[in-house]
This record gives structure tokens, sequence and C-alpha cells, in this order.
């Protein structure tokens, strides 16, 4: 009877422990293909005036290389505003 009982603990031991090493191996797996898939942000900046696009251009230029995880990208539209409208939809 107890060697009936350890042989039952034994496997179940054993069952819970290929379990466990299951999951985890799981998660890693899922964690290493989250990492991999992180790409940059991609922000877009608007402007309507001509004459700032040169200090805007350097200003993001320098923002740009700076970050790691955000890519501004900048826009000179005649209407921001509608710009933005229309993006929305």
């Amino acid at each position: 009877m107890k060697k009936n009982l350890k042989m039952f603990l034994l496997i179940a031991v054993c069952a819970m422990a290929s379990c466990c090493l299951l999951y985890i191996r799981e998660a890693d797996e899922k964690q290493q293909i989250h990492s991999e898939k992180k790409e940059k942000e991609k922000l877009v900046f608007l402007t309507s005036k001509r004459e700032t696009r040169h200090i805007f251009e350097k200003i993001i230029a320098d923002f740009n290389e700076s970050q790691d995880e955000i890519y501004v990208e900048h826009m000179a539209v005649p209407n921001p505003d509608q710009e933005l409208q229309i993006r929305a939809v």
C-alpha cells in the first residue's frame, strides 16, 4: 500500500514539475516574440508656416538622434487642422 502511495506521489510531483516547466517556457517564448516586434513609435509633427520649417527640422533631427523608441516625422501642410480631421476619419 505504501509503495503505491509513494509511486503515485512521485508521478504527481513529476507531472506538476513538467507543467511548471512548460508554463515557464511558454512565457519566455512570448516575451522573446514581444521584444523582437518592438519597433519605434512614429509621431507626425504638423506645421503650417514655411518660415519655421528649418527650425523645427533641426529640433526634430536632434530629438530623433537622442531617442531609441520614438521617431518624429515633420510635415509642413497648408492647414494642419484640416489634415488632422482627414486623418481622424
